[in-house]
Parts: C-alpha cells; structure tokens; sequence
C-alpha cells in the first residue's frame, strides 16, 4: 500500500485513533491492525512509527491501554474509565 504521510502528522494520528475509538469504542488491535485498519481506509498508509508513538503517548495519558498477549503483538483499546467515549446521540 502506498504511503500518504502528506495526509496527516505525526500529532495527528493520535487524534485519527481517538476518533476511531469514539466511533468504535470496543476496538481494540495490534498497532499494525490499527495502521492498516483503522487509519489506511481514510488517510492512507500512515508510517508504523507514527502509529506506535501515538499509542504510547495515549496509554500515556490514559486513554487507551495495552493489552499484552503470550505468542503474538499486544493489543490496544480504549482504556477502561478513559476519556475516550462515544459522542452522545
């Protein structure tokens, strides 16, 4: 897939993955799957460190967490109690 870092910033991808947990607020992924998955479909292929760096930012603040898992690539969802919640209707 090609790359459109011209879609977005480094900062920005931690708001794309917030508002894709305030749509999806049971998501939870690799941060390959959530590369791939969540941001590619709409802004293209953004570059994995970008990515990564998000997610620890955002455990950092609480919004999401990480979830380690024995023989494969840990998960990350909304934290439990976080700030990320679905937009009320």
């Amino acid at each position: 897939m090609k790359q459109k870092t011209g879609a977005a910033s480094p900062a920005e991808v931690k708001r794309l993955i917030v508002l894709y947990l305030v749509a999806h607020p049971n998501a939870a992924d690799t941060a390959q799957g959530i590369q791939r998955w969540w941001l590619s479909p709409t802004h293209g292929e953004l570059p994995l460190p970008w990515v990564e760096d998000a997610l620890w930012q955002l455990q950092a603040e609480g919004l999401i967490q990480r979830h380690d898992r024995l023989s494969a690539e840990p998960m990350w969802g909304a934290a439990p109690g976080g700030a990320v919640r679905p937009k009320a209707h």
